[in-house]
Parts: structure tokens; C-alpha cells; sequence
């Protein structure tokens, strides 16, 4: 994986990334190379043992270990292993630079053995699970990813905790907080020790906005989340966001929206989408805007999705903005700087794709939507067809026989929870089959993916195999012959669902999406494989 970047006059290539689980007496780190490892723990504790010192390893930690270094792991209860993801990178100093030529060099520009510290360690841990799960069709991508990471752990400047916030920031923190109180401008001046003259200009410089202005329209947002499914009246949620007569309240709204709180009560909400399309479609919610979707597979994006606005890969602000959204759901992985600017256009919820089954995904996206009889219906639609594909399957697959995905990469393969796709929820909720105790125990029941190597796949294997293969745009073009070793290979070979004929190679990209509607087109092209049919399903019609 030759991804590269520079950060502060320093080259980073990424080596690897993949996620492990470290049991007692592991240990991580390049002992006879010249890579960094780094240690970015998704779950469980331990002891971190780097040279004489000790340290407690805990989930969200983050440890780094130094070219020819290593990390030992100790104290970890064999029920509960430690789950990381390991990073490999290299660093170079930038030497000598001109107009024509860089050049870098790597001894003596090692960084230092131990924890590192960020403002944000959630989204270093959902970065570090985007660049070891996703499959990455695009480089570009794969590097910003990889910058983000390296901006959030090594970017100079105090810790967090450390550096004290603006008294413009900690105005709009309390406001914020307490936008239900009555606040003033000269009160909040008075709070901060502050001239309140100079407060209003300070105020401006830095939000952009006057503080009334800012007050007002920071009310009419929350009014707007309380009024979003119409539970409330106009005159209780003008007292719950701070104003003393719904008169005023709804004036002050149709002056910053445009609208009557009546009005925006009673028609259909706009939303922009930069994940989880499906869920919406499936409830019959169509956004305004939406970010690049796999359900083209399907043949029905164009059908749905022809008058709604694409938004880009680095979701602009401006541009979902222009949208005149209500609502904006975003994912994980977008900065907070981002957030702050995407929150100025509308609400906005953040909505990790791979925390959560597809399955409480939907209930959750209905419960916000207040679309809860259309999930229902949606349901029973899905479990309808979910029969169908389990009478199909009858008197095939034995009660007693265990089914699974598994995912080969050119180092190593995958087993994906319910929250990572691949039509996992389908297998073992809709077609109601049985999986590998393993898996169940150390993937399904944690809801968390797993690298392993081809030589632990016997204690993971199923009766029946799905299997889908990884391969990057590169090793599309100049195929090395890697899958072909991987499959006559004697570890391969002798699997018992391979020597037997009961596996099948899936259509990666048919079973990559994880939503609910993606997941009802699926059930026919899982039915498909694992009776050995032709995979006849892929092209459906739209169910609504």
C-alpha cells in the first residue's frame, strides 16, 4: 500500500493497517525493521510494558512504538483479549529542499516509544477503522484518510485539557448550554469580566454574528429540532427554548426561516444524507441531497435518487447549505471544525455506519424521523421475502450445519460483524442460519470485525462458506497471481467446505452496503449462492 504525505517537513509512507486481537504476552512493535507501530485500542485492558516501564493500556489509548522497539503486552483476561488496530508507518526528515528536488532521509528522525495524547481519540480510532475495513477504490482518499490520523495525533501545540478557551468560545459554550435562560449580552459580559462593548465586538470578530443574532438563531435551531415531528405546540416550545410568548417566538422564526413554526410543522422535512441513504428510502423518506451511494447496484438510484442533489466527497458546507436542509445526517469520520460549520446550516446528527447492526440503525433513523409505521411495514415486507428465501433453502442446509462471509485480502481475511455489510445481518436474522461458535463469539457477539491469517481460518470455518475477495484498482491492473496461490494453497485446500464444493465467491460490491433496503435485495442473491444457482437477483425492481 504505497500511500504517502507530508506533514510539518516530515514524509510518512503507511505501510499497513490492520486490526488485531492481543492476548497475554503478545507483543507490537518492528523489532528488526525501521517502521513505527502504532497501537490504537478499540476495546478491552491491559498492561503496556515498553522497556522498564508500565503502563495501563485502555480502550481509546493510543501507544507508539519506535523503529526496532517493542510494546509488550501483559495482564490481559483470556476472555476479554484486547482489540486494536495496528498501523505500521515510516517517517523521514526532510534534508534539503529547492525549487527542482526534496530530499528525505529516515535515520535520526525517529519519533519516541510511548502513549500519545489527541483532542480527539474517537475519531483517531473511527479513522483507523475506515483505513482497515474499507475497501478504498481511490488513493487519494486512503492518503486524506491517512493525513487526518497523522494531523490528530502529531499536529503541534498544547493538549487539549491545556490550552484554556477563548471567552468567545466559553460564551458560546454556556449559550449553548443554557439557551433556555434569560441571557444578555451585558450578563454574559459580567460573567466573563468583560466591557460589554468590547464583548459585542469580540463576540463578532469571532462567530461572525451579533450576540443577539447569534441568541436568536441558536433558539430558532432547537425550536426547530423540538417542532421536527410536529409532538409539540407552538406556544410550549417557544417557553422551552427561552422566549416568553409564542407571539414573539413565532415572528422572530418566520424572520430567520422564512416560515411560520406552523408552516414548517406541517410539510415534508428536507434532509441531506452523507450516509445511511438507504434507511432513508427504505422509509420512504427521499433527501434532497445525498453523498455517492452503492445503491445504483440495485437499478433503483436513478429511479429515486434522479432530482436529488449529489454531494461531494468533501461534503462543502456551502453546497449543502444552498440545499436549505432541516436536517443533515453525517457520519463519523467528519471533522469537528466541519461539524461546527455543517451545524450552522442545520441540525446536524452524527451517525457512525459501523457502531450499530443495520437493524438498530433503522429503528433508530425511525424513531428520529418519526417514521415509525412505514419501518413496520418495511419490516414486514422484508420478512415476507426473508420467508420466501428460508423455504427455498429448506431440506438444503441442515438445521445443524453453520453458515458464514468471509472476506480475502491479500494478507490476510476478514470476518464482518453485522455493522460492517456484507449481508451478515440477512444470514443470521433473516435466513436464520447458524454460524461458526467462534465467530459468534469473538465477531457476531462483540459486533466488531476481525483480521485473521489464512492459518486460523480452519477455527473460524463454517459447513458453508460465502466468500468475497478485496482487490484495490492496482492489483485489478498487474495481478500478481496472489488469489490464485491463496486458493491451491494446502491450508486453503484442506477446509472442509473447500474439499467438499460448499463455497461460494459473492460479487463484493453487491453485498458491501449494510442498510435496510440493500439488505432486502440481498436475501435473493444469498438464496442464489448458497443453492449453487446463478446469481439471477442482482437486478431488481423498486418494492415501493
Amino acid at each position: 500500500m504505497a500511500v504517502m504525505t507530508l506533514l510539518h517537513r516530515c514524509l510518512y509512507q503507511l505501510v499497513q493497517i490492520r486490526f488485531i486481537a492481543c492476548r497475554d504476552g503478545d507483543e507490537v512493535g518492528d523489532e528488526n525493521g525501521e517502521s513505527h507501530v502504532l497501537l490504537i485500542a478499540a476495546e478491552g485492558s491491559a498492561e503496556i510494558r515498553i522497556g522498564d516501564n508500565a503502563l495501563l493500556l485502555n480502550a481509546g489509548d493510543i501507544y507508539c512504538a519506535a523503529p526496532r522497539q517493542v510494546l509488550s503486552i501483559r495482564n490481559v483476561p483470556e476472555h476479554t483479549p484486547v482489540r486494536a488496530y495496528r498501523l505500521d508507518f515510516e517517517r523521514f526528515g526532510l534534508m534539503e529542499q529547492s525549487s527542482a528536488h526534496r530530499l528525505f532521509r529516515k535515520p535520526g528522525f525517529h519519533l519516541n516509544s510511548g502513549k500519545l495524547h489527541t483532542d480527539e481519540p474517537h475519531r483517531v480510532l473511527a479513522l483507523a477503522e475506515e483505513l482497515a475495513v474499507r475497501s478504498f477504490e481511490d488513493p487519494r482518499r486512503t492518503e486524506s484518510r491517512f493525513r487526518q490520523l497523522l494531523e490528530a495525533l502529531f499536529e503541534p501545540g498544547l493538549p487539549a485539557e491545556e490550552r484554556p478557551p477563548s471567552k468567545v468560545r466559553q460564551a458560546v459554550d454556556y449559550m449553548r448550554e443554557h439557551y433556555s435562560d434569560k441571557i444578555t449580552r451585558d450578563s454574559m459580559a459580567d460573567m466573563l469580566r468583560l466591557n460589554p462593548e468590547y464583548f459585542s465586538v469580540l463576540f463578532k470578530k469571532e462567530t461572525g454574528a451579533g450576540f443577539s443574532e447569534f441568541l436568536n438563531r441558536l433558539r430558532i435551531e432547537k425550536a426547530k429540532e423540538l417542532l421536527f415531528l410536529g409532538r409539540r405546540g407552538v406556544h410550549d416550545t417557544a417557553i422551552e427554548v427561552g422566549y416568553a410568548d409564542g407571539f414573539y417566538f413565532s415572528r422572530k422564526f418566520k424572520e430567520l426561516t422564512g416560515e411560520t413554526p406552523t408552516a414548517f410543522i406541517g410539510r415534508e422535512k428536507r434532509i441531506v444524507a452523507l450516509q445511511h441513504v438507504g434507511h432513508l428510502l427504505a422509509l420512504g423518506v427521499h433527501p434532497v441531497g445525498a453523498a455517492p451511494t452503492y445503491l445504483s447496484k440495485w437499478g433503483v438510484a436513478d429511479e429515486w435518487l434522479a432530482d436529488v442533489a449529489e454531494i461531494g466527497e468533501l461534503h462543502p458546507a456551502e453546497d449543502i447549505a444552498a440545499l436549505q436542509p432541516d436536517l443533515v445526517i453525517a457520519h463519523h469520520l467528519i471533522g469537528e471544525e466541519h461539524l461546527e460549520r455543517l451545524s450552522s446550516a442545520a441540525r446536524t446528527v452524527v451517525v457512525p455506519y459501523n457502531k450499530r447492526g443495520p437493524f438498530e440503525l433503522f429503528a433508530y433513523f425511525a424513531e428520529l424521523l418519526g417514521k415509525q409505521e412505514e419501518a413496520a411495514a418495511f419490516l414486514a415486507r422484508y420478512e415476507r421475502k426473508a420467508e420466501q428465501a428460508r423455504q427455498r433453502l429448506a431440506g438444503v442446509i441442515r438445521e445443524e450445519e453453520t453458515v458464514a462471509y468471509y472476506e480475502i485480502w491479500q494478507d490476510r481475511i476478514w470476518l464482518m460483524s453485522e455493522a460492517n455489510g456484507r449481508g451478515v445481518a440477512n444470514l443470521y436474522r433473516g435466513l436464520r442460519l447458524r454460524p461458526p461458535e467462534a465467530l459468534q463469539r469473538e465477531v457476531l457477539g462483540p459486533g466488531v470485525p476481525l483480521s485473521i491469517k489464512l492459518e486460523e481460518l480452519p477455527r473460524y470455518a463454517a459447513d458453508r462458506m460465502l466468500v468475497g475477495v478485496y482487490r484495490s484498482d492496482k492489483e485489478n491492473a498487474n495481478d500478481s497471481g496472489w488469489l490464485g496461490r491463496l486458493l491451491q494453497s494446502r491450508e486453503w485446500q484442506d477446509i472442509p467446505a473447500v474439499s467438499e464444493g460448499r463455497v461460494s465467491f459473492v460479487d463484493l460490491t453487491v453485498f458491501a452496503p449494510s442498510d435496510m433496503l440493500s439488505l432486502y435485495y440481498q436475501l435473493d442473491v444469498q438464496a442464489d449462492y448458497l443453492l449453487g444457482e446463478s446469481n439471477k437477483s442482482t437486478q431488481q425492481k423498486p418494492i415501493f
